[in-house]
């Protein structure tokens, strides 16, 4: 066997000191830590998204681990999906390393550098209407509600957007339970599917459940002149085709 001669003909990972003297104090484990660096070292090799599979394969978890993992990297803002256009023109999305460097960035510029606490998921959800009755109000209760009512466990790509309807788009709880029913109502059992009603409905300026079904709405002014057209209040379906079907 040939003595090793100092080289490497693979392309090299710079991993500045600084990372590993301080990941623990962000929140991430070992194998947090680990994950994130397989993310940034396989995006040198042309894999901006790598599936769970694939991350499962260079680690000694199996893909239920990764995909926990990976939802909580998501959830603690350590990494981000980034959507761009690619060179044929077509929609593309890509883990994002940025937001870890933006923390570690702002936890070393303190002098001393208090010890990070991590993120808490048990923060209340924005609302711009009162909640009804046995809704969840945290993000880990969004997402473990939304995942027992689609009857699947979130992807990262799911959980990003889950985040996004909270801290960009500012959608209320109410409404976000309200598409959810919708969706399973039309049989969609998509994160996405939401996603565009949600999007449709604030358009139109529905901005809580009240507002879908006010007289001002599309059906019901609609029905309101016609007199033989009743519905009955006991049942609930979707009163408007939003969206047409994927």
């Amino acid at each position: 066997m040939d003595s090793f001669d100092g080289r490497w003909y693979e392309p090299v990972l710079a991993l500045p000191l600084t990372v590993l003297k301080n990941y623990k104090r962000l929140g991430l484990t070992d194998v947090g830590m680990m994950l994130m660096l397989q993310l940034w070292g396989m995006r040198l090799e042309g894999y901006v998204l790598p599936s769970v599979k694939k991350l499962s394969e260079r680690m000694s978890m199996d893909e239920r681990s990764v995909a926990d993992l990976l939802q909580f990297l998501l959830d603690h803002r350590f990494i981000r999906i980034t959507k761009n256009v690619n060179d044929y023109g077509r929609p593309s999305e890509a883990y994002d390393l940025t937001p870890f460097f933006e923390k570690l960035q702002s936890l070393t510029a303190t002098t001393p550098p208090p010890a990070s606490p991590r993120p808490d998921v048990s923060k209340t959800i924005p609302s711009n209407a009162p909640d009804s009755p046995g809704s969840e109000h945290t993000l880990q209760g969004l997402m473990q509600l939304l995942e027992k009512k689609l009857a699947r466990p979130l992807s990262p790509i799911d959980s990003e957007i889950v985040l996004n309807w909270l801290d960009k788009d500012e959608y209320s709880l109410p409404l976000i339970e309200a598409a959810l029913e919708e969706a399973l109502l039309l049989g969609k059992n998509s994160i996405r599917y939401m996603d565009r009603l949600l999007f449709e409905w604030t358009k139109r300026g529905f901005t809580s459940p009240d507002a879908l079904h006010e007289p001002s709405s599309v059906l019901n002014s609609v029905q309101s002149k016609d007199p033989h057209n009743k519905v009955q209040e006991s049942e609930h379906f979707p009163q408007v085709n939003w969206l047409e079907d994927d």
